[in-house]
Formats: C-alpha cells, sequence, structure tokens
C-alpha cells in the first residue's frame, strides 16, 4: 500500500514544481524588457538564462530554478556591452560580453535582443551627472 502512494506523492511533487517553474517562467517572459539568453560565468559554466532590464537594473534570473531572487544584477550607470566574434554560434545568435565594476559575463542572445540591450545601456544617465555616492565607483 506504501508503494502506490509514494508514486502519487511523488508525481503530485513533480507536477506543482513544473507548475512553480511555468508560472515564474511566463510571468518573467510577460514583463517589458526581458530577453531569453545563455549565460557563461567566470568559470566557463553554461546557464541558461531570462535577462530583464528596467528603468537603472539589468537583471539574471536562471531559466530553470524556482527562485524568484536574479542569479545576478547591476546598475546601468556602470556597465558595458561589447560584441565578442564566436563561431561556435549559429547565425542566429550573437555573443557579447557585459560588464560591470564587479563582474563580467559573456550572452549568447538573439542579435535583436542585443541591439535593445546596447539602447537601453547606451540611454542611461552619463557618468558624468552621476552624483559621486550613486556612480557606481569611487
Amino acid at each position: 500500500m506504501k508503494g502506490p502512494v509514494l508514486v502519487i506523492a511523488a508525481v503530485a511533487a513533480g507536477a506543482i514544481l513544473l507548475a512553480m517553474w511555468l508560472i515564474r517562467h511566463r510571468a518573467l517572459m510577460a514583463s517589458p524588457g526581458t530577453f531569453p539568453a545563455v549565460g557563461t560565468d567566470r568559470r566557463g559554466r553554461r546557464h541558461r538564462v531570462v535577462g530583464q532590464y528596467d528603468d537603472d537594473t539589468l537583471r539574471l534570473f536562471r531559466s530553470y530554478s524556482c527562485k524568484v531572487r536574479p542569479a545576478w544584477s547591476a546598475q546601468r550607470c556602470g556597465m558595458d556591452l561589447e560584441r565578442v566574434h564566436a563561431d561556435d554560434l549559429p547565425e542566429t545568435a550573437v555573443r557579447v560580453r557585459v560588464t560591470d565594476s564587479t563582474a563580467s559575463f559573456t550572452l549568447d542572445l538573439d542579435p535583436a535582443d542585443a541591439s535593445g540591450l546596447r539602447a537601453w545601456i547606451e540611454a542611461g544617465p552619463s557618468q558624468a551627472v552621476q552624483p559621486w555616492w550613486n556612480s557606481g565607483r569611487l
């Protein structure tokens, strides 16, 4: 009798986790300023991520996670984006390196999403007009 109950409980737990992930993923992708990408960290590990930018912050959420907090975030005022040559990507994707004062990583994403991210970074306020306590650098 315990065998079928355990199987049913495991299936129910799996269904709940799947539903939580689907709701989180749909909520992230429905927000304005979001894009799917594959990120590579300093150790060379690749992660599917969902990037989201708002007024002044870029956030990266891991795609296959139920966590609601971003895996990485940075302020726009200290961020830079450069295109990196990559032979291992299809023609429908580009690789960019995102750097800020604390971290650097690469993202493989759609060219339109890369252009949107670049425009968002460039549309930010100038470093010259940032107050010293909000510039990200001391």
